[in-house]
């Protein structure tokens, strides 16, 4: 974050201390979105917010190893797949992206035209580096008319989601309330199986079929 170096497990690193497929490559103008999107994770870990989670190339490689490199470029994927629990008890699957830049409207509206049509896919989390983002993308949302969709939008500010947690706001189409009120906070020994995660990201319609 200020200008020192950032490191990374090389392959065999990563063959030490996990099954996972590691992540192979960093590029220079996404760093900046690399390491806030590490922080951001280890704050909602460290919390009890996020109870298991699959970053965004991990879910790439299960679409690169069904259906080719070529198609897996071309889907839409979120930076993270969280596993939470609600407030009644029942364990959720969440999308988070880490927007740090404006896209323009119609950029949103395909992102969320796509979103609104996922399976077993709860939340869309956008933490935003400036409310400006966020007030945006909730509008687009908002415009998107899905009937059918059980999904649910809500943006945050991502300084806020680093700082405190648990007590961030949500901001969604009908209401605006801390994360805790809607989320619960657990004990980091009391997960949501990162196996029943997989499962959800691999019926989250990211493709027509995805296997694990």
């Amino acid at each position: 974050e200020h200008g020192a170096l950032a490191w990374s497990l090389t392959l065999a690193g990563s063959k030490m201390v996990s099954s996972t497929p590691p992540k192979r490559s960093f590029r220079p103008d996404l760093l900046d979105h690399e390491l806030k999107l590490v922080s951001l994770r280890m704050a909602l870990e460290s919390a009890g917010i996020a109870l298991s989670w699959i970053p965004e190339h991990e879910i790439r490689h299960q679409v690169f190893k069904a259906h080719g490199i070529d198609y897996g470029r071309s889907v839409l994927i979120p930076d993270g797949l969280m596993g939470i629990k609600r407030s009644n008890g029942t364990a959720e699957s969440v999308a988070v992206e880490l927007e740090l830049n404006f896209k323009n409207s119609g950029r949103y509206s395909k992102i969320f035209d796509a979103y609104r049509t996922r399976k077993n896919l709860n939340f869309i989390w956008y933490v935003v580096s400036t409310p400006t983002i966020g007030r945006m993308a909730l509008k687009v949302w908002q415009g998107i008319k899905f009937p059918k969709s059980t999904v649910q939008f809500y943006w945050s500010s991502l300084d806020e989601a680093l700082k405190n947690p648990q007590s961030t706001q949500l901001n969604g189409v009908d209401a605006v309330a801390p994360l805790n009120s809607i989320w619960t906070a657990l004990p980091p020994a009391l997960t949501v199986s990162r196996q029943r995660l997989e499962e959800r990201a691999a019926t989250m319609n990211l493709t027509p079929e995805i296997s694990t």
